[in-house]
């Protein structure tokens, strides 16, 4: 989480008072040729996080808030359904995003676009940082002109929680290097697998670091969209396995609430506080023309 802190930071701090990303260190144009927006039917519920290269940039039933945020780099997720139930669906919205929460929270576009080829052909040249940057600067020209979107930057002192250790200490297992021949164990994948294994009520983890646990939390229902920050000063990383209650999971009810089994299982607690947070504000956006 503090290393998710430096890098908006960095970014808010390139951005200055012209609330726009850094140039691209070669002289690249970095906007898209062409760009088609359309409203999502409500029935598709198909959802595709924004991504891919200038040459098909995509993503399917995004809300505007999303793009903004990608194009910020600011932290978010989407989620369509983590239950059995369709009906149960979250968006982790970013806290670092303020401003308009009616249908710019709500409304979800399919977008597709695509960059002239003598503009892709400069993009790949780029060092893989530079692509980053261009290719959110693309999408910010993009909800410049067809969102109309104008934002500042500030810092506010938001609500937040602090993950620290919990009376009693931690229960967690410290990581040992897997052995050459691991026997199949989901909770303890190959070191060239994810280190994660995440399901609906679960997460089991497999040499990870606590500032990675806290940005793991972020996303979840109950944490509300605060930042989770790592105060438990906890070294190396960690096997566990953490389950739950999800909060308004229509499949299950009664059971034990995230901030219970983190504190039983983990030995650990999260805290309400306050944290100075660089945010990015909305001060005006428009639904697009539809094309």
């Amino acid at each position: 989480m503090l290393k998710r802190l430096a890098v908006i930071s960095a970014v808010l701090a390139a951005l200055g008072g012209n609330a726009a990303l850094p140039q691209a260190a070669a002289p690249v144009k970095c906007a898209f040729d062409v760009v088609s927006i359309k409203v999502q039917d409500p029935n598709e519920r198909e959802i595709m996080a924004p991504g891919g290269t200038p040459e098909d940039f995509e993503a399917r039933g995004v809300t505007a808030e999303t793009l903004v945020a990608h194009a910020f780099d600011l932290q978010w997720t989407q989620g369509l359904s983590e239950s059995r139930d369709p009906r149960y669906s979250y968006y982790a919205h970013s806290s670092h995003l303020i401003g308009d929460r009616g249908w710019a929270d709500t409304e979800q576009f399919d977008l597709t676009a695509k960059a002239d080829p003598a503009v892709l052909e400069a993009w790949k040249k780029l060092p893989s940082e530079r692509q980053d940057a261009c290719l959110r600067e693309m999408v910010l020209a993009m909800l410049k002109d067809r969102f109309r979107l104008q934002v500042h930057t500030e810092k506010r002192g938001l609500p937040a929680y602090a993950l620290v250790v919990a009376k009693g200490g931690p229960k967690m297992t410290p990581s040992q290097p897997d052995p050459p021949a691991a026997p199949d164990d989901p909770d303890h994948p190959k070191p060239y697998e994810s280190p994660w294994r995440v399901d609906l009520g679960l997460i089991a983890g497999h040499g990870v670091t606590m500032d990675e646990l806290a940005e793991m939390l972020w996303a979840k229902r109950e944490i509300g969209g605060r930042d989770v920050i790592d105060r438990t000063g906890l070294p190396g990383k960690y096997d566990f396995k953490l389950k739950w209650t999800p909060e308004g999971d229509p499949d299950d009810a009664g059971g034990v609430s995230l901030f219970t089994a983190i504190q039983e299982q983990l030995g650990l607690k999260l805290e309400p506080v306050k944290a100075p947070t660089d945010v990015v504000v909305i001060d005006h956006i428009e639904k697009p023309t539809e094309n």
